[in-house]
């Protein structure tokens, strides 16, 4: 089973024609309500991706933690491989802020945390030794405090431990190298380097990495796909070719099924393509939480799709 311990968010998302400019209101947008929050969503793709799941997180006493969990309850009716435990904190529920631009899916973020910064330490803990688990899935929407716990718990255990360095904090430069594997985007593998004095070049840090992580390194490029680097293999999966409506969630999308397929016994290559393939679905549908594709909807895609060829790279 995978653990995912993170951050949950309601989204409240608005689709315009464009962005406002400093000072400027733009009219005439269209509310799109859903759960979210990357520690949700990567432990809902996780789960649809086929692999049995646990997600632990955080909410508040108030109204948005009961439409919460009622969205929970009916992810766990209809996709079994999905479970949930909520904590409870006095206060509000994390929410998210989202301004997507209608014609290429671009999209502005804000995030009131909420309840997801006061995620109780202890009571995580406690979740861990009660559950049986191989694999665990972090993020960086919760504090340093709770993400370490969830690493040094898990190493000690003999857990995998996938970390998912977004959204970018400085403590990430501490924790990194503890994990088997790590996913970044090119903004945060640049954040990255620039806190350890690295070259910027994306395939530098891909090979740093790689000697730092047992496991490998993987950072997604957009529409540029994405390179993954370990001790053995240092190649790049260009990205499927598809028409986006909204890019939120994808690399919670990407990051859930690649952690689901490793976890699984598929190779590293296969666990990138699937994954991709999820990331590629997740932008062609609105919301981040609904966007998220079932494994049957991955294989249907793959099987009608033209698959990018994997380039091998040179690793010096």
């Amino acid at each position: 089973m995978n653990i995912v311990v993170g951050s949950i968010n309601y989204d409240f998302t608005i689709y315009v024609d464009r962005f406002p400019e400093v000072g400027q209101t733009v009219t005439d947008g269209t509310l799109f309500e859903s759960p979210g929050g990357k520690g949700l969503n990567q432990a809902v793709a996780s789960a649809r991706a086929g692999s049995k799941t646990k997600f632990i997180g955080c909410v508040g006493d108030d109204i948005i933690a009961d439409m919460l969990l009622d969205f929970l309850k009916q992810e766990s009716k209809k996709n079994k491989n999905f479970q949930h435990t909520l904590i409870v904190s006095k206060g509000k529920t994390g929410c998210a802020f989202i301004t997507v631009r209608s014609d290429d899916g671009k999209n502005e973020i804000v995030v009131s945390p909420g309840a997801n910064k006061r995620i109780n330490k202890s009571k995580v803990y406690q979740e861990l030794k009660r559950s049986k688990f191989d694999s665990i899935l972090l993020q960086c929407e919760l504090e340093e405090d709770i993400v370490e716990m969830c690493i040094h718990f898990s190493r000690k255990n003999g857990k995998r431990v996938f970390l998912n360095t977004a959204p970018f904090k400085e403590w990430v430069k501490d924790v990194y190298h503890l994990a088997d594997f790590v996913v970044m985007n090119e903004l945060e593998a640049s954040a990255l380097a620039s806190r350890l004095k690295l070259n910027s070049d994306t395939s530098h840090i891909a090979r740093y990495l790689a000697d730092k992580v047992s496991g490998g390194a993987l950072i997604t490029l957009g529409e540029k796909g994405a390179i993954f680097c370990n001790k053995k293999e240092f190649f790049h999966m260009p990205a499927f070719s598809v028409r986006s409506v909204d890019t939120v969630g994808a690399g919670d999308s990407f990051c859930g099924y690649f952690a689901s397929f490793i976890s699984r016994g598929y190779s590293i290559k296969e666990a990138v393509v699937y994954a991709s393939a999820a990331g590629a679905i997740s932008t062609t549908k609105k919301g981040a939480f609904s966007s998220i594709p079932y494994i049957n909807e991955v294989l249907r895609f793959l099987k009608n799709s033209q698959k990018p060829e994997i380039k091998e790279l040179s690793a010096s």
